[in-house]
């Protein structure tokens, strides 16, 4: 831990040292607390910021750490069958690169850290023309797009790396240094959101001199880098990556050409040489006093995230990687405990992995050999080819195209992709719909397990509702009231149970009783002059 110069180590937490986290976590807290108050206070933060990046003092937790195996390096050293098996016994010897994980959902700056990382975000893609995305088909969107505006040249190069290394390990007075001369340069007034430069650079330095955690009966404090779950980290890593030597990173900025990002892993197009994307990348590498990317991939076909990127002479082309897919978000997460059965409803998984790969692959050949990987997936679990038929055909009968598309100009699969970018906006619209109900109406979820009968199911729930309405309709408090009963689905892995596991005792992370029950003085208007630290 200590030798890698991004944890400090600061004492045992036994016996006599027991409670010395609880006064760690304690302190920590009476700090967050006076700053906001005096913020405040000076007027320098309003009191809605206020009460978004206060504590709670009876949930706060200090944060604990733990480690994983880094499938990122693993995953691409091995085959999937040999993945598939041996990663049940994946452990965190010397020879299996790991990488931390920080639980900090709770911890005492993550009231602050949500809010700036956010803030900082917003500002860092309006000022990069960088897209932020969620999901792997928004990037294929965005292509299309590119494609459509005239940008995808035969020579354009697709580049994507990943700032995992950079995440951990940057200098935290180089990342506020770089900070300010983002902030300087793109708010104007001196100010955003009624926060000065100043205020800002003042939190984000508080939650970057908390980040204290308990690992293995022992208090650290991370000294380099930032907490893997902190919202704030991924944001002002790219802000310190970009302006840290700005004037090297400006050959990145191109309004016309695609700079996206998910989390800590990003995606641009080229249309220089690739000598130049090269020789523009290593230099820039040598400016900074550690690693900062890892390059995952460049050329006219690349690999990012799930999916497969390529163009031929301008022709672009996708398709969704499901093994590699498959193997990231259900066979190796967390590394425990793998092998188990993460299809709960067969038909609903089949039909969800053919909706992403119809989404994700631009011809008919691409969607055919994803359906050939869906279908290994499904021997791997015990299923005949006949369920995978049947439910491919059922598919194939929703979404396919029944009528020629004269005059031929559009194929059957671009006809049955089209269907599904349909019913994508379909939901999406359908989920606005059922959201602004929701703010109307209060519902009543009742689960049942998937064994019961569906059909009998919706059929009791709607006999339900009718009973409501007919007998209490006029009765006020249950007038907007109404049940829906749905599924109770298991998750793939245990991750409450395994987060469990790695968590240290809960004295190591709580507060005492004394200082949870702690009251805070607020004397500005608008506040009572005794309150509990939450308002409780």
């Amino acid at each position: 831990m200590t030798q890698t110069d991004i944890y400090s180590f600061i004492k045992k937490l036994t016996y006599p040292n027991g409670d010395a986290s609880q006064q760690y976590l304690a302190t920590i807290v009476d700090q967050v607390e006076t700053t906001l108050d005096n913020l405040f206070h000076s007027q320098q933060i309003s009191k809605v910021q206020h009460w978004r990046m206060r504590i709670n003092r009876s949930f706060v937790r200090m944060n604990y750490l733990y480690f994983v195996a880094d499938i990122r390096e693993v995953g691409v050293r091995f085959s999937f069958l040999i993945i598939y098996i041996v990663f049940d016994h994946i452990d965190t010897q010397d020879d299996k690169p790991i990488r931390p994980i920080m639980v900090c959902n709770d911890g005492p700056t993550m009231g602050i850290a949500p809010y700036l990382g956010h803030l900082l975000g917003l500002i860092f893609n309006e000022a990069t023309h960088c897209k932020l995305f969620s999901k792997s088909v928004d990037v294929i969107h965005t292509l299309e797009h590119y494609r459509q505006g005239g940008h995808l040249q035969p020579t354009t190069l697709f580049a994507s790396f990943n700032i995992y290394d950079l995440c951990t390990k940057f200098s935290h007075s180089h990342a506020i240094n770089a900070l300010e001369r983002f902030l300087h340069s793109y708010i104007s007034d001196n100010q955003v959101q009624h926060m000065t430069i100043g205020t800002i650079l003042q939190l984000v330095r508080l939650v970057l001199d908390n980040q204290y955690f308990v690992y293995d009966n022992k208090l650290y404090r991370q000294i380099a880098g930032g907490a893997s779950g902190s919202p704030l980290t991924i944001p002002l890593v790219y802000i310190y990556l970009f302006y840290w030597q700005q004037d090297l990173m400006n050959v990145f900025f191109d309004k016309d050409e695609l700079f996206l990002r998910y989390q800590n892993e990003a995606f641009i197009t080229w249309n220089k040489s690739e000598q130049e994307l090269l020789t523009s990348l290593d230099l820039t590498k040598l400016t900074f006093p550690q690693p900062i990317w890892n390059v995952t991939g460049i050329g006219t076909e690349i690999n990012f995230r799930d999916i497969e990127l390529g163009h031929h002479h301008g022709i672009l082309h996708t398709k969704v990687n499901y093994l590699n897919s498959y193997i990231e978000d259900n066979t190796l997460r967390h590394q425990l405990h793998i092998i188990q059965h993460p299809i709960d409803d067969v038909w609903t998984w089949l039909r969800a992995a053919l909706l992403k790969a119809a989404r994700h692959c631009s011809d008919e050949v691409a969607f055919e050999d994803v359906q050939f990987q869906i279908q290994f997936i499904f021997s791997l679990h015990g299923y005949s080819n006949g369920i995978f038929n049947e439910g491919l055909h059922e598919f194939l009968e929703q979404f396919g195209a029944h009528t020629v598309d004269i005059p031929f100009t559009r194929s059957s699969f671009e006809i049955l992709r089209q269907h599904v970018f349909n019913y994508d906006k379909y939901r999406r619209a359908t989920k606005k719909q059922r959201e602004r109900q929701r703010k109307e109406q209060i519902a009543l979820y009742l689960p049942y397990t998937n064994h019961w009968d569906k059909d009998a199911i919706v059929s009791f729930e709607q006999e339900l509702n009718n009973l409501l309405r007919k007998h209490l309709s006029d009765h006020l408090p249950v007038k907007d009231f109404w049940i829906k009963i749905l599924a109770r689905r298991s998750p793939p892995l245990p991750i409450k149970d395994l987060l469990i596991k790695k968590r240290p005792p809960m004295h190591l992370l709580t507060l005492s009783e004394t200082e949870k029950n702690k009251k805070c003085t607020y004397s500005r208007p608008g506040y009572s002059h005794w309150l509990p630290c939450l308002l409780q």
